[in-house]
């Protein structure tokens, strides 16, 4: 993800998501939250805040955006996304 813009975080609390952190965190590219809806999430995960309930739902609301290649896929807000020159 570098050269483009955008915050990358995980979705989900879990070990599947200490590997992927582990593989973003090797290739240069550092998530700024978790997103998790079990209510028995902790409030860190791997020294990232996780965020719950209407925290993780607004989040989600201004951030996400789904891409294929160049193309955008999906977004949540329904907002263009906003995508650097590579």
């Amino acid at each position: 993800m570098s050269g483009g813009t955008g915050t990358v975080f995980l979705y989900g609390a879990g070990g599947h998501a200490k590997v992927v952190l582990d593989v973003l965190r090797a290739r240069g590219i550092f998530p700024s939250c978790v997103c998790d809806d079990a209510p028995e999430a902790a409030s860190e995960f791997c020294g990232l805040p996780v965020l719950r309930g209407t925290a993780a739902a607004s989040f989600l609301h201004e951030n996400l955006r789904v891409f294929r290649g160049e193309n955008l896929v999906a977004s949540a807000s329904g907002a263009p996304a906003e995508r650097s020159a590579a």
